[in-house]
């Protein structure tokens, strides 16, 4: 319940509310942390995720790069048939 409350939270961040905090962030991690959120609902649809091309570290706002990847993983989810594939690749220039 703990994650579906995080999403929740997330989602109710409006731009203006929150200032950005800009810091170094391990984006391994994160997108890490953003899969354990979505993957159940992968796991019931049998849809595989995985992500190729991460950089190591960047600078970003943490809450709100988690939120984009969310997001990013939950429509295409939401948008994709069972069994499909969905790859999420970053590129760093």
């Amino acid at each position: 319940m703990s994650i579906v409350d995080d999403v929740r939270d997330l989602a109710r961040v409006e731009p203006e509310a929150m200032p950005i905090d800009l810091q170094t962030v391990d984006v391994d991690n994160e997108i890490a942390a953003s899969f354990e959120i979505v993957e159940p609902l992968a796991a019931r649809r049998g849809i595989e995720v995985s992500c190729s091309g991460a950089p190591t570290v960047a600078r970003a706002d943490r809450r709100g790069l988690r939120q984009v990847l969310i997001n990013l993983l939950s429509n295409a989810m939401r948008f994709s048939a069972s069994g499909a594939a969905i790859s999420v690749g970053i590129d760093t220039d």
